[in-house]
């Protein structure tokens, strides 16, 4: 299901899953509209791509560009059983080329895949109960992002990420963690250790928006996930989503959809129902 915020965040989640894949079952040619990483828990296979076949087992992953036709198989013996998270916004080309992935490298083996899987696996319950095309995850992305771009780098064998990549996923797993309260860009500033201007290229650079705007999206986001839980009402969004009253955020819902936040959640709440499981 897309939102209205679709067109607005730098980077969102678009995806997320595990699945344990039968004997010799294939995936492709296929194209994907979003960046596709896989986890490999157990098991192995193959990823084709480019006319290379990479063989691949456990504790190893693969990435998936937008637009490029890829096929994987699972092995006939041992098939494999994995995790995967897609995602997508103005910041991903960067921020997954910042990672280290590229089209001549788009494997890697991890040096802690249990803690990816963990990751992973808590993202996932999250996703299902908010049942959104437009997730409240990008948190959980940065640090599968950090923990597959150590893999990608390691120590004395390459290149250590652009120092804006590590600031940038500094500052927004602080706003992402800290959006019930009123998050301030002096705040994130000193959390990474960056003066203001600093903050605000990094953030020009790596996501096309100033950390204000990132601020915004965020809790427009965090607003859009809880008013799918009928059971609170639009103060104690707006308390929970960082706004210091109702009316603020009411300003800021006209001010982006030019409607009043109960009319938008009434819109959400219908384009819900449509989209769930029985419904027409």
């Amino acid at each position: 299901m897309e939102t209205a915020l679709a067109g607005v965040l730098p980077l969102r989640v678009t995806q997320c899953g595990t699945e344990k894949c039968a004997s010799g079952h294939q995936f492709g040619p296929f194209v994907r509209d979003c960046y596709l990483i896989h986890y490999i828990f157990s098991g192995c296979g193959t990823y084709f791509y480019h006319g290379k076949a990479y063989p691949l087992h456990a504790g190893q992953g693969f990435l998936i560009f937008p637009d490029e036709v890829t096929t994987y198989r699972a092995s006939e013996e041992t098939p494999w059983h994995y995790g995967w998270i897609g995602y997508t916004g103005d910041a991903a080309a960067a921020l997954t080329s910042e990672t280290g992935f590229s089209r001549e490298a788009p494997v890697f083996t991890l040096s802690e895949p249990q803690k990816a899987r963990r990751i992973l696996e808590e993202l996932i319950p999250e996703l299902s109960r908010l049942r959104m095309g437009e997730l409240n995850a990008s948190g959980g992305l940065l640090r599968l992002l950090a923990l597959t771009g150590e893999s990608l780098h390691p120590s004395g064998k390459a290149e250590a990420p652009p120092a804006s990549s590590v600031y940038f996923q500094k500052a927004v797993w602080y706003i992402e963690g800290n959006l019930f309260s009123p998050v301030r860009v002096s705040e994130v500033a000193d959390f990474v250790g960056l003066c203001r201007s600093q903050l605000f290229r990094i953030f020009r650079e790596v996501a096309n928006c100033s950390p204000q705007e990132w601020i915004q999206r965020a809790r427009l986001r965090r607003a859009e996930a809880l008013m799918l839980d009928a059971r609170l009402s639009l103060r104690e969004i707006a308390c929970s989503s960082g706004y210091t009253e109702l009316t603020q955020m009411d300003a800021v819902f006209k001010r982006f959809y030019g409607q009043t936040p109960g009319a938008y959640r009434k819109q959400l709440l219908e384009r819900q129902a449509r989209h769930l499981p029985g419904s027409n």
